[in-house]
């Protein structure tokens, strides 16, 4: 069910960002309007949740890597946003899809093979996926 509200969420985002990008012509300013509007959204659970987060025992270099996922994150939605303003939402998204190949390799390799089982049948729906936004980005 999270990964279908994922899945609708993250195909909603670009749409809008396309359409305010018509009034806030620098994607940047969109990206720090938007990150703060989600900073906003998180705090409630984080006030809730305070006392049992774990951040105090938490290991260093764990929260080193929350940081870098965070960033990392962060200019992949500036990069996104960037790249909404000067082509279609679908062809963004489509090229946006290649991301799958980088996760099938490195996933194994950072998180663990335990955790992560990257089998044929998983490669064969990944070459689906980048074989369709190919042909979107290309064709469509």
């Amino acid at each position: 069910m999270f990964g279908l509200l994922t899945a609708l969420c993250w195909s909603l985002s670009p749409v809008f960002v396309r359409r305010g990008l018509e009034e806030v012509p620098f994607p940047v300013v969109g990206v720090a309007i938007g990150m703060t509007a989600s900073m906003l959204a998180y705090l409630p659970v984080v006030w809730i949740r305070r006392g049992k987060l774990g951040l105090a025992t938490a290991n260093r270099g764990d929260l080193g890597l929350q940081v870098l996922s965070g960033l990392l994150a962060g200019f992949s939605i500036a990069a996104n946003w960037i790249a909404v303003s000067l082509i279609t939402v679908a062809a963004v998204l489509s090229i946006g899809r290649l991301a799958v190949i980088v996760v099938l390799i490195l996933s194994p390799i950072v998180v663990g093979q335990h955790l992560e089982r990257v089998t044929p049948r998983i490669w064969l729906g990944g070459l689906f996926i980048v074989g369709g936004s190919i042909l979107l980005a290309f064709y469509g």
